[in-house]
């Protein structure tokens, strides 16, 4: 298989090889159309001169019987003449020294014509001999001259026939260039993409078996969990609040756990992760579990702040999708916040506000007005770490749920807020 560097020199190669053919092509049309051009203008010399000839034939009639001026006579000779030589120096060279016994004998008869045709319109007296003698070369040159016209039109002919040829050459040669070209340099990176592409189908293969084996495995334990806390949450009676808080965010985080090893066997299945099951619970709730559960990272637990949390945020939704989009705006705000994060669960006109405040670079217009849905263009970046698919995930979430989002830019970062119907 060729590398890159070969077949970068091979197309680098035919492209000048195209490219030289075609200015070529261009040059040798130009040139054989000129000579086209000229044996035109050749073949419209010979006819004015056949009709040069008959005019001083009867001319020089005209002049005998003194019903015409010797000067005129004088003028057609002498444009027949100046014809004579044109013509002469505008034939083709090649069809010249093939046809050079007829040329010259055409050309020597229309002399004769000039010379009759002199005596005639300088002479005083009445000359019948040269009169006759005239008609007769006259007659001699028509016959010669309609040989001529015609191998100047056959050759005129030949060279389109040789012109025609050239091009469809011309063109064969480039198609089969380009078929070259494609033999060599596109086939053989086809077929290495092909093989990329089964090395990658493999890779998928056996990534979904791994993915799945690993969901298979993590789903019996988490589930044990997730029973043991149903179980015990209505029997277990606890000192304080705080005890059960906790007891409860390991119940919410058990059952997300759940949800994500069920999504991975549903991608493994060829389906899309679909989590229609809804159920009602309060913002607030899920809300502290996450908050809960990211601050057992210590690098988290001294800048998470959750500051108010209303009770009364009561909503119907996917519990595991809503977690996940929680868990992604605290993820992106702690990310982009240096300082802490302050998380509000609020109530207002029928809705369950998440607000997260950060004290980060801020947001700019552009990336607002897509967040919030004022425009559709999507190419904009947070920072350099990018801020895509997270914010889909949040944007589709949102609408699933018949919510919304806002965003406020502040003097020194950005409270970001999401809300959902409230249950009626």
């Amino acid at each position: 298989m060729l590398s890159f560097k070969k077949r970068k020199t091979l197309y680098v190669f035919f492209v000048t090889s195209i490219i030289f053919l075609l200015v070529s092509s261009q040059v040798m049309v130009h040139y054989k159309l000129h000579k086209l051009e000229s044996d035109g203008e050749l073949i419209n010399d010979a006819g004015r001169m056949r009709m040069l000839s008959q005019r001083i034939v009867q001319q020089s009639f005209r002049v005998n019987n003194n019903n015409l001026p010797q000067s005129m006579l004088c003028e057609t000779v002498d444009l027949f003449q100046n014809h004579i030589i044109k013509v002469k120096y505008g034939l083709d060279p090649e069809l010249y020294e093939i046809e050079r016994e007829h040329f010259d004998k055409t050309t020597k008869i229309a002399q004769e014509i000039v010379s009759a045709g002199k005596i005639i319109c300088i002479s005083k007296k009445t000359n019948s001999k040269a009169l006759v003698k005239l008609e007769k070369i006259e007659s001699s040159y028509i016959n010669a001259q309609n040989k001529f016209v015609e191998l100047i039109q056959k050759n005129y002919e030949n060279k389109l026939t040789a012109l025609t040829r050239i091009e469809v050459i011309l063109a064969i040669v480039t198609i089969l260039i380009i078929l070259l070209e494609v033999y060599l340099i596109f086939i053989p990176m086809d077929k290495a993409n092909a093989h990329k592409r089964h090395e990658l189908k493999k890779l998928l293969r056996v990534q979904k078996q791994m993915s799945r084996t690993v969901a298979h495995y993590l789903r019996s334990p988490i589930g044990s969990i997730a029973s043991i806390h149903h179980i015990l949450k209505d029997k277990v009676k606890f000192d304080n609040i705080k005890a059960k808080e906790l007891f409860d965010t390991i119940g919410l985080a058990a059952e997300n756990a759940i949800a994500t090893a069920s999504s991975m066997l549903v991608i493994d299945q060829g389906d899309s992760i679909k989590h229609n099951e809804k159920k009602k619970i309060k913002l607030s709730a899920l809300a502290k579990a996450q908050v809960s559960i990211i601050s057992s990272n210590h690098a988290f637990k001294n800048r998470l702040i959750i500051q108010q949390l209303s009770q009364n945020t009561d909503i119907h939704v996917s519990i595991h999708e809503i977690s996940r989009m929680i868990q992604n705006i605290i993820d992106n705000a702690l990310k982009y916040s240096k300082e802490g994060v302050l998380v509000e669960v609020t109530d207002v006109e029928g809705f369950a506000l998440l607000s997260v405040k950060d004290s980060g670079i801020g947001m700019s217009n552009d990336l607002i007005n897509w967040i919030t849905g004022k425009t559709e263009d999507n190419n904009h970046q947070h920072s350099d770490n990018g801020f895509g698919l997270g914010m889909e995930f949040i944007k589709r979430t949102v609408e699933k749920h018949n919510g919304f989002i806002s965003v406020d830019k502040l003097k020194k970062g950005t409270r970001f807020t999401v809300g959902i119907p409230l249950v009626s």
